[in-house]
């Protein structure tokens, strides 16, 4: 018998669709297939049936399970943008050229090619600013645009679309950009620079499973209360947001649970963490949708809005998994930062609000 691995809703929904692209069609052959437990399998078959992913028949007394014909349609509309969102000639043009300009520009930096997240950055820097028409918005990392980039492909320069002014903008982000040496460096660069609290949030909330965090610290748990405060004030506004706010409602809550009635949770950081990424992958989901209402309409973001199920019963999962770690104490304590270790510990984190 195979070990198998717990696998998150996401990674379960991927898998059972790519099964079903294979012509597994039974629950025990997409069981088998993807090696998880049959009634998972059949629990999440009903819930893609639900959202109208997937559909079934019955042969011989089985089950036979079909992705439906209009979400494999819609995979197969654009293979080069962020969840297949159709983009106009005009839009491509503009952000391939746009990837030319910013590759170009990049050298006078690096002999390699800027990556991906530096690229979209200062497309959607761009965006947000110039309004230069290439869907996107924030996500999981920050401003993306929808439209892929590859860095092993050398885009050209076509001429009359990037104005003279708007060469000079791109010559400008890009060196902004540049000048850093990290991912992280780049991202927090960016939330910074538009203020965007939200994002700024999520960057302290995702420290949980650093090393330099230590959950025996009053001062610790003390920030963490704090930023999931500002995490559930500044959430997404818009479609969804009424169900959002309940769910991340029950997050904050849970967590706050803990760090009153735990002094161990040293233990289970790799789970918290977990947790969390599950939440902010809804979150940023339901974001990236708002965002993108500025391009496109409702019919037309059936895959986001599909993401956005997906991740939310992922969210719902792990919330309700580390709540199970939750004990009342026996005496309620007083959190607050009194001793001296406020300055080395508040250091780790990143400002907010504004008192």
């Amino acid at each position: 018998m195979f070990n198998m691995v717990k696998k998150t809703k996401e990674e379960l929904v991927e898998q059972i669709l790519k099964a079903l692209d294979n012509k597994k069609n039974t629950v025990n052959e997409i069981a088998n297939h993807i090696n998880s437990n049959w009634s998972t399998v059949k629990e999440t078959l009903e819930f893609l049936e639900k959202y109208a992913l997937v559909s079934h028949y019955t042969e011989n007394n089985n089950k036979i399970y079909v992705r439906k014909l209009d979400a494999r349609k819609i995979s197969e509309v654009n293979g080069e943008t962020l969840f297949k969102l159709p983009i106009t000639k005009k839009q491509k043009n503009m952000a391939h050229c746009l990837f030319g300009v910013i590759q170009e520009e990049y050298k006078k930096y690096s002999e390699n090619k800027p990556a991906k997240i530096l690229t979209q950055k200062v497309v959607e820097d761009l965006e947000e600013s110039y309004k230069i028409d290439v869907p996107g918005g924030w996500y999981l990392y920050g401003l993306t645009t929808i439209v892929a980039y590859n860095p092993n492909v050398n885009y050209p320069i076509i001429p009359n679309i990037v104005s003279t002014d708007l060469r000079k903008k791109v010559s400008s982000l890009t060196a902004e950009y540049s000048k850093f040496k990290t991912s992280d460096d780049i991202m927090f660069h960016q939330y910074k620079k538009h203020g965007n609290k939200l994002y700024l949030a999520k960057w302290n909330l995702c420290k949980i499973s650093s090393d330099k965090i230590n959950f025996k610290h009053t001062e610790t748990k003390q920030a963490l209360q704090k930023y999931l405060s500002d995490f559930l004030l500044y959430l997404p506004q818009g479609q969804y947001a009424q169900e959002l706010e309940e769910i991340v409602n029950k997050y904050v809550i849970t967590m706050n649970k803990l760090l009153l009635g735990r002094d161990d949770l040293n233990l289970i950081k790799p789970k918290l963490s977990i947790s969390f990424n599950a939440v902010w992958k809804y979150v940023a989901s339901v974001n990236l949708y708002n965002n993108l209402l500025k391009f496109y309409n409702p019919a037309t973001l059936g895959q986001v809005e599909d993401k956005i199920y997906i991740t939310k019963q992922d969210a719902i999962e792990e919330i309700n998994s580390i709540s199970e770690y939750y004990s009342p104490p026996k005496k309620l304590p007083m959190l607050g930062i009194e001793t001296p270790e406020e300055k080395l510990i508040i250091g780790e984190f990143v400002g907010i609000t504004k008192d």
